[in-house]
């Protein structure tokens, strides 16, 4: 049970970094934005 917990804990680590990378990308250009928001953001 305490295994599953911090697999659950390791796994929004990754997840939060990858919002935060569109974040930075929004200046770019509109082209980069929905490539990284299509295969990328799912």
């Amino acid at each position: 049970m305490h295994e599953s917990n911090c697999h659950r804990h390791k796994q929004q680590e990754p997840k939060e970094a990858k919002k935060e990378r569109p974040h930075i990308v929004e200046p770019l250009p509109e082209s980069e934005r929905p490539r990284k928001d299509g295969p990328g953001g799912d």
